[in-house]
């Protein structure tokens, strides 16, 4: 910090003798660390790209430089930050690496993945952490009976977003679900109608009633979500399934991503048990 410029600093676990003289972590690994000098102005703009991300909930790739050399040495510490509603926000001053950035940035953020690459240029080189960011997973329940109960609370205890819709307007209690983000009332025929709040990645069905379920698959099943769990046993689901194609819904296309019976058979019975299963 005293000569004002950012600089990797290399932390190695992989000696033994770290044990006893450095951190004592014993994890053979090696931990890079950047540390940057801040000024108000550029602590606010690094802070406002995790801002919107915060607030916006849309996934975000983040490029930042933490190792150059030559002509690109002054460029350490700079970013640049793509999300999908917005331009490229960046204050990396060189154009043919802030170019080759945008353009991975944008791979990276269609692919959902994170790198580290190296790039050259003319009299010099750069290394870059590129990093999407994915918001939390959204998970919506369909079904508010007590079996939900730990479901939600596992959900919770790992950050995830909960949305809880039922047709019982006595099971939507907050005092049942303190934790949960959201609670809906949605009876069967409003389903079709029902807009699923943000980006939904999975949703677990758990009303326990044939009709209800019908009418959650006939809406859920063409977002092709990435994971759709059905609780009960297979010949339920199928069940389910054979009564869609009667009503002229055929969605046998669309079931890559169904899981019925939803979570790994673990032998769960209690509520909690089955919440495990669902989790692992």
């Amino acid at each position: 910090m005293q000569i004002s410029a950012s600089l990797l600093s290399v932390y190695d676990a992989l000696d033994e003798e770290d044990i006893q003289s450095g951190f004592g972590l014993g994890c053979n690994g090696v931990i890079t660390v950047l540390i940057e000098p801040s000024t108000l102005p550029t602590l606010n703009a690094r802070l406002g790209h995790y801002e919107n991300f915060l607030h916006t909930q849309q996934p975000t790739t983040v490029a930042t430089i933490y190792s150059a050399e030559g002509v690109l040495k002054s460029q350490i510490g700079k970013t640049l930050c793509l999300t999908q509603a917005q331009d490229p926000i960046s204050n990396i001053e060189h154009h043919d690496l802030a170019q080759a950035l945008c353009r991975e940035a944008q791979e990276a953020l269609a692919q959902r993945y994170t790198t580290c690459k190296q790039y050259s240029v003319a009299h010099g080189a750069a290394e870059v952490l590129i990093e999407t960011l994915l918001p939390p997973i959204h998970l919506v329940v369909f079904g508010a009976g007590y079996d939900a109960v730990p479901l939600v609370k596992m959900a919770k205890e790992l950050s995830w977003r909960v949305s809880i819709i039922d047709y019982r307007t006595s099971c939507l209690s907050r005092e049942r679900f303190a934790s949960a983000d959201r609670l809906v009332l949605a009876k069967a025929n409003d389903l079709a109608t029902l807009t699923l709040e943000r980006e939904c990645t999975a949703a677990v069905l758990l009303s326990h009633n044939f009709e209800y379920d019908l009418a959650v698959l006939a809406k859920l099943l063409p977002l092709q979500l990435p994971y759709l769990g059905i609780l009960g046993p297979k010949r339920r689901a199928e069940k389910l399934l054979a009564e869609l194609q009667k009503r002229q819904h055929d969605h046998s296309y669309l079931l890559e991503n169904l899981y019925a019976p939803v979570g790994l058979d673990i032998g769960a019975e209690l509520p909690e048990e089955i919440a495990l299963a669902i989790f692992s």
